[in-house]
């Protein structure tokens, strides 16, 4: 039920400078008996911030008032703090969910542009068919990189790198199974650029070289992952994917603020 009206003695208008005057009949917020009481903004405002904020958050008071013995600072104050929240977290979601473009490979944006045009269950394989071999790939730089790395944080975020991203590729191949469909290209075992290169460097040569490049290979899979966190036909394949998503991009940013405190890059 709706808070009871405030007596007559309360149906005024509290002005920022502590002033109260009279508000006429009629013009107040609540339609039973007229005029409410209407708080004010607190000094610590000023003038410029009652005539900015103080029309939304103070004018548009709700039927059921604070509790008793509130003061007027905090209610404000309340308010103010719960819509910064709100536009920090909005922020942060919106920061964790994309991927510079710039970050983005040629190859990446075309798939992009490809799986942006499909629906249904044709996007679901074709982004599976998309990721396991960026996955499988990804395995082959990390476990030719664990023979020479330098550091002991690489050796051990290569070894549960290479145990997730295989894991998730058998989770993809199980499910394209069961829609009767099958991987177009593989990319377990194949000896890329990559890989050769990886193999041929040691220690901190191959530590300045192998992190900008996984953490570039990283990008590449959160980005394909993002669109089927949104576009997939299942829930269960948006949450994976936006599960891969989440992992890539955290991983992406350890690598490369490992590059910079190690080697200053």
């Amino acid at each position: 039920m709706p808070a009871p009206c405030p007596p007559p003695e309360e149906r005024v208008r509290r002005f920022p400078r502590g002033e109260e005057r009279p508000v006429p009949e009629g013009r107040g917020l609540c339609g039973r008996c007229g005029p409410r009481r209407v708080l004010s903004w607190p000094p610590l405002g000023g003038d410029f911030l009652a005539r900015r904020v103080g029309i939304s958050l103070v004018d548009r008071v709700p039927d059921h008032r604070p509790a008793p013995g509130t003061s007027l600072s905090e209610v404000v104050l309340m308010r103010v703090l719960s819509l910064a929240v709100v536009l920090i977290v909005v922020a942060a979601g919106a920061s964790a969910a994309s991927v510079p473009p710039a970050a983005l490979l040629p190859a990446t944006q075309s798939t992009l542009k490809t799986l942006s045009a499909l629906q249904g269950t044709s996007f679901d394989v074709a982004f599976m068919r998309a990721l396991i071999p960026v996955h499988e790939e990804a395995v082959e730089i990390a476990m030719a990189a664990t023979l020479n790395a330098d550091h002991t944080q690489v050796l051990k975020w290569n070894q549960a790198v290479v145990e997730r991203k295989n894991a998730e590729v058998r989770q993809m191949l199980a499910w394209l199974k069961a829609m009767g469909a099958a991987p177009a290209r593989r990319g377990a075992g194949v000896q890329t650029a990559a890989v050769k290169q990886m193999r041929s460097l040691k220690d901190a040569a191959l530590e300045k070289a192998y992190l900008p490049l996984m953490a570039t290979h990283l990008e590449q899979s959160a980005a394909l992952a993002q669109l089927a966190a949104t576009k997939a036909s299942t829930p269960t394949l948006r949450a994976f994917a936006a599960g891969v998503a989440k992992k890539e991009q955290a991983e992406s940013a350890m690598l490369r603020s490992w590059l910079k405190t190690w080697y200053g890059k």
